[in-house]
């Protein structure tokens, strides 16, 4: 018991006893004339029902406030000092959360009277109104849900489970009468629902261990097609006798929804195959069964030839058709134990479980060339298209799935080399080589990153003028344990992982600085020219990057030569086109590198903005000896003069060489007969030295 020592109020020891004994809480509240707000009395209760001490609500009248909802508050004061200046009843019903976190109900009941001071004074009681609350908002909730539920909703018997009440849903989805359902029970509607289980839930409902439990199940309509449900079962026990109640819902969406993403998961979306997640599954799943009862299989890795030729020349539609086809034609031409992925692009990937011998998998890989090098007819298009197969068996090439398929795609790499449209074994080899390969790619960028990457200069000479009028900047390697590595090896690499971006753009801004410092050092101003590949398009070389790259070494844009290949501007590239009408832009000269050698054809060739025309060495090692080569100099130089392009000719390491080219009035000459690539200190000297021709 808890009592105010205000002597104004007067307390009766007994009456006290007795409130203390009363379920809720009693208590006592003065409304001061001034509006002051205070309890003088509070009952023990109000421990049990709020979780808050008695004695902290009579220090504080606000201790009550934190567990009553905001819109109590907004009307509590206003309602109160109503009812103590009208001497009305209490009566007040809010919702309330203790303490402890838990939601109760309460109802508040008091009687006010008036003091001689003009204060009010508030006796009454707050009880517990939770259970009948509940049981009124379940009775409602019930309601509504019998009424407008678009689910199917039951109410069934405590006892022998028969239905007592359905709603107008569960009839239109089982398709039964209201009559013919109020006879059934659950078990009637489950397909794969066991009592034992039923019965263990409802157990667990009755016991009061769980006040909700939800499963997934199947329904059987009338006609025996049946349905995905998922259900929601309650006990409801302000009913009497207590009842059950069975909230259903269809799930068949949600099921194909999950079919669906399911097989989006595990099932590439163009070919219906298997996607490389599911194959990385099934070679573990093959291993493991290898390894238990010793048989081996194989992984075989598939690559399409030309497939990108098909891509760029009839579009990515043909070439989605294309790989559908594809995927058709390994699927039917494997074993219904193996397994037939899609694994990326115009990648395909197979596990030939069970095999004897590798002569079992070279018999399939034959078997798919032989398909595969059929004609394919897509939309009034007749395409022929190969593959390169790469074959590695487990155990005897590797144990784990990342390094069979590592070694099948090396095997499939060694295939494209040898030719294409065939197949090969993974042999060690193989794997010594990408080892070195991979060991040289990580020393090409430490070499970028430190000072083993450096540059020559070879002059390049005015036939008219008899002067060295341009230098073209080459790039060399001077491996710390290797020594010098040819540019045909690590430019190649380049490409491939990538670093030919950095390392263009490095070559780039070296030569662009050591031209500044040789016209500061009084030199004449000489053309530069830096070879730029396809590859350094799409790794970063932007028009933007070779600006920026300008105006920080302050390098003339007009001085600035950049030698492309042919294979830049074929197929229309519009990144390529873009890329060019930036270059010409900023000024610079564009010269068409290695020209005769590549694919392109003449009507690209027009549309090309180039200055400059560079005569391969390829046709220039043989001119003196061999007529072909002497008239196909000739036509380039006659072609090149007729567009309105200067000439370059590479590669001349003889007098002869030279005399033979002068008539044709060929711009420019550069090769060995002039000089090899020099140092830049080689080169100032050579510059000096230089008597003309």
């Amino acid at each position: 018991m808890v009592f105010d020592d205000d002597p104004t109020i007067s307390t009766n020891v007994h009456l006290s006893a007795i409130a203390e004994s009363i379920p809720g809480v009693v208590y006592q509240r003065i409304v001061s004339p001034d509006g002051d707000i205070r309890y003088t009395y509070i009952s023990e209760g109000a421990r049990d029902l709020f979780g808050v001490p008695p004695e902290e609500i009579l220090k504080d009248p606000n201790a009550l406030f934190d567990i009553f909802t905001p819109e109590y508050h907004a009307t509590f004061r206003e309602k109160l000092l109503t009812a103590a200046r009208e001497l009305t009843m209490w009566d007040v019903e809010a919702s309330i959360i203790t303490r402890e976190g838990k939601r109760k109900y309460t109802h508040a009941i008091a009687r006010p009277s008036q003091q001689e001071d003009g204060s009010v004074v508030f006796n009454g009681v707050i009880l517990d109104a939770t259970r009948s609350r509940q049981a009124e908002i379940m009775v409602q909730h019930l309601g509504r849900i019998l009424d407008r539920s678009s689910n199917e909703v039951y109410v069934f018997n405590y006892d022998d489970l028969k239905f007592v009440q359905v709603n107008q849903s569960a009839v239109d989805n089982l398709q039964y009468t209201q009559d013919e359902l109020i006879s059934m029970t659950p078990m009637d509607l489950a397909t794969d629902f066991g009592d034992d289980l039923l019965a263990r839930f409802l157990e667990q409902l009755r016991s009061g261990k769980q006040n909700e439990i939800s499963f997934e199940t199947t329904h059987r309509r009338k006609d025996g097609t049946s349905y995905p449900v998922d259900v929601t079962l309650q006990i409801s026990r302000e009913q009497s006798p207590p009842c059950f109640v069975a909230i259903v819902q269809d799930i068949s969406e949600r099921k194909r929804a999950e079919d669906h993403i399911r097989r989006q998961a595990s099932y590439d979306a163009l070919t219906g195959l298997p996607n490389r997640t599911v194959f990385f599954d099934h070679m573990t799943m093959a291993i493991a069964n290898s390894s238990r009862y010793g048989k081996n299989f194989a992984v075989l890795f598939v690559d399409l030839d030309r497939f990108k030729d098909v891509n760029d020349s009839l579009g990515h539609i043909i070439g989605d058709e294309l790989l559908k086809k594809v995927g058709f034609r390994l699927k039917t031409s494997i074993r219904a134990i193996d397994t037939v992925a899609r694994f990326g692009g115009d990648e395909f990937t197979i596990i030939l479980p069970e095999i004897t011998r590798g002569h079992d998998a070279a018999i399939i890989a034959e078997k798919i060339l032989e398909r595969l090098s059929t004609v394919f007819a897509i939309e009034d298009q007749e395409l022929f298209i190969g593959a390169s197969i790469g074959i590695t068996v487990y155990p005897n090439d590797a144990s784990d799935e990342i390094t069979l398929l590592r070694n099948a795609d090396m095997a499939m790499y060694k295939a494209k080399e040898e030719g294409r449209n065939t197949y090969r074994f993974f042999s060690p080899e193989m794997s010594a080589k990408a080892t070195s390969r991979m060991q040289m790619e990580g020393d090409l960028r430490r070499a970028l990153a430190g000072d083993e990457l450096f540059l020559l200069y070879q002059p390049i000479v005015g036939i008219s003028s008899g002067e060295v009028t341009g230098m073209e900047a080459l790039v060399r390697w001077d491996h710390p344990q290797h020594g010098l590595i040819s540019p045909d090896e690590f430019i190649t690499l380049a490409e491939e992982t990538g670093l030919i971006g950095p390392i263009g753009e490095w070559v780039l801004g070296a030569a662009c600085r050591q031209a500044n410092d040789w016209l500061s050092e009084g030199l004449s101003e000489l053309k530069l020219s830096v070879n730029v590949s396809s590859r350094q398009l799409k790794h970063g070389l932007t028009g933007e990057t070779i600006a920026r790259q300008l105006e920080e070494t302050g390098f003339p844009p007009a001085s600035l030569t950049l030698e492309i290949t042919e294979s830049l501007f074929m197929g229309d590239s519009p990144e390529a086109i873009a890329w060019l009408g930036a270059i010409r832009e900023l000024g610079i000269s564009l010269s068409i590198d290695d020209f005769g050698t590549g694919f392109s054809s003449l009507s690209y060739l027009k549309n090309i903005p180039a200055d400059f025309v560079k005569i391969d060495r390829s046709f220039i090692i043989g001119l003196t000896e061999n007529p072909k080569d002497q008239a196909m100099v000739k036509a380039i130089v006659s072609l090149a003069h007729a567009m309105g392009f200067q000439t370059v000719v590479e590669g001349v390491e003889t007098k002869e060489q030279l005399e033979f080219v002068k008539p044709l009035e060929c711009g420019y000459i550069q090769g060995f007969y002039y000089s090899p690539p020099l140092s830049a200190v080689e080169f100032r000297q050579f510059l000096k030295d230089f008597k003309g021709l």
